[in-house]
């Protein structure tokens, strides 16, 4: 760990809170998309397939 330390006060906050949100933005599609493929309920599913292409910055359904 002490060898670590050095290298994690070399990086700058705003560096790890891009880092952060990137990863809970991917964690976001993963949950989505195991949402849209295991859900019970076709409402669900579509819900959550919708959602992930709006994430993934995908054309979804026109209306």
């Amino acid at each position: 760990m002490t060898a670590i330390a050095p290298f994690l006060a070399r990086v700058p906050l705003l560096v790890w809170a891009l880092l952060a949100v990137v990863a809970l933005y991917l964690l976001l599609i993963v949950l989505l998309s195991l949402t849209a493929v295991y859900a019970r309920k076709p409402v669900r599913r579509r819900a959550a397939a919708e959602m992930v292409r709006v994430l993934w910055f995908t054309r979804g359904r026109e209306e």
